[in-house]
């Protein structure tokens, strides 16, 4: 089932729109429409009439979506009246031990096992929150943000980077779920790095040698998070002028790349191990934008990139054309000679509306690329790879 937040993304990236040009065509500073895309926050009536013209969301899906979160209430309520039922009678020591473990199994059915809602219901946590209070999830599915470590085994999470390098013992075991563990290898470069993750939480189950306070299992996410674009890169809305200024810091304070009086709000996104992008969106055209990426660990700068699909772990897709003939290059972003891979679009119409969108990466690296193609905009999908 699709939130309103997964809805409303997923009907922006169809009509291949950034972030700040939906923000500034509905009104809303950037931050509030990256709330809404993840569930922090819900637009209010007006907002949403205005976010279904500018992405032409089709007054069904509303209705499907409206309908699906009311059987889901009405299911959580049901449940939970159980559960509160089962509660009271242990309070009042009526079937003490029992009671209990029947519960359990009550919140392990309603919020987290046996595909019954584990797909539907998911509770944002801290780590702080899961050691101090474990009883309260477990059985749970959670959401989190944490520093993560794939290493045979030492799969876990821990709370900080210094937590991780000090290897604390406030650490949670993880286990990825069978979409993601064939990946392992390639989510290992994220060890160190802050991630989203997803899982069921289990109170009981310690990990290797017991050295854990808990654990995830069954991983259905394990992405990575972009809590470092706002520590090193900063925007600055000016009223009196009504210009956009921004700057990239690096992990020592220094300016790496700056800009002002701009009259558009420049495009973040952290790519991953220490890379930021910045978009400056083009008054004229959206798939002109000129995005800059910065290694604030290393202090490289990269070359400017025209018409970016995505950028990833350190590599950047974008298109190309020479001599009327259009593909999609995945480099590197900082070394071309290190890895560049040019995949060829037939007959690439770039005059049609949102000509070339992506779909997501994979935990495996691989990109689905839709395009329009000839004149009557036939659509024609591309697998690419980032390795």
């Amino acid at each position: 089932m699709k939130s309103i937040g997964k809805m409303i993304r997923a009907y922006r990236l169809q009509k291949q729109l950034s972030i700040a040009v939906l923000a500034e065509t509905v009104g809303v500073p950037e931050q509030t429409l990256i709330k809404w895309e993840k569930g922090r926050a819900v637009p209010d009536s007006n907002h949403m009439q205005k976010l279904t013209d500018a992405l032409d969301i089709p007054t069904a899906a509303w209705v499907d979506l409206t309908l699906r979160k009311l059987r889901l209430q009405n299911r959580i309520l049901l449940v939970s009246g159980i559960a509160l039922l089962l509660a009271l009678l242990l309070l009042l020591g009526g079937i003490g031990t029992y009671a209990r473990q029947m519960r359990e199994r009550m919140e392990y059915v309603l919020f987290g096992g046996f595909g019954s809602l584990s797909d539907n219901y998911v509770v944002d946590v801290s780590m702080t929150e899961l050691i101090a209070t474990p009883e309260r999830y477990h059985g749970v599915k959670v959401r989190l943000t944490a520093v993560g470590n794939l290493d045979f085994e030492g799969n876990y999470i821990s709370a900080s980077t210094e937590a991780w390098e000090n290897h604390t013992n406030d650490r949670i075991w993880i286990e990825l779920g069978e979409q993601l563990a064939p990946h392992g290898e390639r989510l290992r470069r994220y060890n160190g790095e802050y991630v989203i993750i997803e899982g069921v939480f289990n109170m009981h189950d310690k990990g290797h040698f017991n050295m854990f306070q808990g654990a995830l299992h069954d991983v259905t996410r394990y992405d990575l998070d972009d809590a470092s674009l706002y520590d090193n890169c900063r925007v600055q809305y000016h009223e009196e002028s009504r210009l956009y200024s921004y700057a990239v810091y690096d992990d020592r304070e220094n300016v790496m790349i700056s800009g002002e009086n701009l009259e558009q709000y420049p495009t973040t996104d952290y790519v991953g191990m220490g890379v930021i992008g910045v978009s400056l969106p083009s008054p004229e055209d959206v798939s002109t934008d000129k995005t800059v990426y910065c290694n604030v660990e290393s202090g490289e700068i990269s070359e400017p990139f025209l018409h970016v699909i995505d950028a990833h772990e350190g590599y950047v897709m974008y298109v190309t054309e020479k001599q009327g003939q259009y593909s999609v290059v995945v480099q590197d972003i900082f070394d071309v000679q290190a890895y560049s891979e040019a995949y060829l679009l037939e007959n690439f119409n770039p005059d049609a509306k949102y000509p070339i969108s992506c779909s997501g990466i994979s935990a495996g690296g691989d990109a689905e690329i839709v395009y329009k193609s000839g004149e009557n905009e036939q659509e024609k999908t591309l697998t690419v790879h980032l390795p």
